[in-house]
């Protein structure tokens, strides 16, 4: 297990008790998490682009990558939020050809595993 121990002096200056709000607490942690989740997705869609496509993928992909970040830090969130949403219902578009194409699959998939695997 970590021990974390906060300090309370960096907290004192800014006039309060010397410990940060709990809900800063939760904040920073949770940011914390969410920030290695996106550095563990990025080397995991950089896997899939080199599998798919090779490794000449893998330079333009840490281009793209960076130039995200950096756009994203300057731009309003309303940009932001626009685009994640754009990317989002994209997303929606090979999900639902896949759907069409593997339909019978998907049917007797779902048969069998819902009806044939109690026995």
């Amino acid at each position: 297990a970590v021990n974390l121990q906060i300090r309370p002096a960096p907290f004192r200056s800014l006039g309060g008790s010397g410990y940060p709000p709990r809900r800063k607490t939760r904040y920073v942690a949770i940011a914390g998490r969410e920030t290695d989740n996106g550095e563990q997705l990025s080397f995991e869609r950089k896997k899939e682009g080199e599998y798919l496509f090779g490794t000449g993928v893998i330079r333009p992909y840490r281009l793209l990558w960076v130039l995200a970040v950096m756009v994203g830090s300057v731009a309003s969130l309303k940009m932001v939020w626009s685009f994640a949403d754009i990317t989002n219902g994209l997303m929606a578009i090979p999900n639902f050809i896949s759907r069409i194409v593997l339909n019978k699959v998907i049917v007797s998939e779902t048969r069998e595993h819902l009806w044939n695997a109690r026995a």
